[in-house]
């Protein structure tokens, strides 16, 4: 009798041993299942955001193309969350009869003060510092007829909030002796050639 009760809590212990080994089974399964698709998800959205950026490119470009617009921006005010990060894409082109080459350049308007805003590779934030902008800042060159597009891309601060006025400007570096370095971007040119400054664009940024 005594056998049996032993017997019978040894098949109970297994079963229950058994019944353990197949949770942790279904759980460790469940959570690969879990972590895959939260892989492929995230994975998956990255992928959407390149390809919508680069539709956009072409976008662009085509209307670019059959126009003469000098500039395409995204729009007069750009909205963008606290602490949150945008690409934007802007396309310029050359209505020269002759290749151009030129810089872009950045300003924070404040009042009637224009403060040139230089790329920052860390888009480094504070609370004095709303917003970090990337770019290129090289001298870029387009020939006689030809758009391209360059992508600038935004850091806000998590505490941003409110708007701020800054302006684009592309300015030429090809019509003067005196090449335009990217310390002069924002300031006041006084190059006698006025042909310096390419096109300008001002926008504002909300941030929400």
């Amino acid at each position: 009798m005594q056998k049996r009760g032993m017997f019978r809590s040894k098949k109970g212990a297994l079963e229950l041993s058994i019944n353990s080994i197949v949770i942790i089974i279904i759980a460790m399964t469940v959570l690969g299942l879990g972590l895959a698709f939260v892989k492929n998800f995230f994975g998956g959205a990255g992928d959407i955001q390149q390809q919508v950026l680069d539709a956009s490119k072409q976008d662009i470009l085509d209307a670019m193309r059959r126009g003469d617009k000098k500039l395409s921006f995204p729009g007069d005010r750009i909205d963008i969350e606290g602490g949150d990060e945008k690409v934007i894409v802007i396309g310029v082109k050359n209505v020269e009869p002759q290749d151009i080459s030129f810089v872009v350049c950045l300003d924070e308007i404040v009042g009637d003060v224009e403060t040139p805003i230089l790329p920052d590779s860390n888009l480094a934030t504070s609370a004095a510092k709303p917003a970090a902008f990337l770019w290129d800042k090289l001298t870029q060159k387009l020939d006689a007829g030809e758009p391209n597009v360059y992508p600038i891309t935004i850091k806000t601060a998590r505490t941003a909030s409110g708007t701020k006025l800054y302006k684009i400007k592309v300015l030429r570096d090809d019509t003067t002796s005196t090449p335009v370095s990217n310390a002069k971007c924002g300031t006041s040119l006084t190059v006698p050639d006025a042909g310096i400054e390419y096109i300008t664009n001002s926008f504002f940024i909300k941030f929400i």
